[in-house]
């Protein structure tokens, strides 16, 4: 993958020097551009289109809400093609999107945590992008359970609540399907952390 500093433009087929990645691993999801060459592969918008939008099986946004997040207010919501240019901001909004999950769920996701990122710094005009930074951001994605039942330390009758972590699910809900109805149960959670009784 070719190297690029800010101010270059995002390609639909060139190098999206935000956008290097993976070398050569097998993952979860079918990433375009499965496998970047240095110096060869362009960086193009798709790349960081497919770690931000809902418009991709797996990808930061669906995630977020999964751990019970907010979506993720990003500078240039919308890349386009040979206008926007790439910038420092675009890696480290979606890593900071996904330390989020990180910070408050640790046990569910193997990605690099924040200070584990490859140039947790990344300084605009002087940083160069590097495939290693999308590598790792697209690991972090397949690497977090899609679902934040599958994680776990969610236990029965737990659910994700964002910044205020893994709280009771409440005697409405059964999300992970933990209950069973009849008898005495009540087929939902109880707001304690286990499922509901009516005898």
């Amino acid at each position: 993958m070719r190297i690029l500093t800010a101010g270059s433009k995002f390609r639909t087929f060139g190098v999206v020097a935000v956008i290097a990645v993976l070398l050569g691993c097998a993952f979860a999801h079918a990433w375009t551009d499965p496998t970047i060459t240095s110096n060869s592969t362009s960086v193009r918008k798709v790349h960081v289109d497919e770690l931000r939008s809902t418009n991709s099986p797996k990808n930061i946004a669906n995630q977020r809400t999964q751990y019970g997040f907010g979506a993720y207010s990003y500078t240039d919501p919308t890349i386009t093609a040979n206008s926007t240019m790439v910038r420092v901001v675009h890696i480290t909004q979606m890593r900071d999107a996904i330390d989020d999950i990180e910070f408050y769920f640790p046990a569910c996701i193997t990605a690099p945590p924040g200070a584990d990122w490859t140039d947790p710094t990344i300084t605009a005009n002087s940083t160069k992008i590097r495939g290693v930074h999308i590598t790792e951001l697209r690991t972090a994605v397949d690497s977090t359970p899609a679902d934040c039942g599958a994680c776990s330390s969610v236990t029965t009758c737990k659910k994700c609540a964002g910044t205020s972590g893994i709280i009771n699910q409440t005697s409405s809900e059964d999300l992970w399907n933990d209950c069973t109805a009849g008898g005495c149960l009540t087929g939902n959670c109880n707001n304690n952390g286990a499922c509901g009784t009516v005898c």
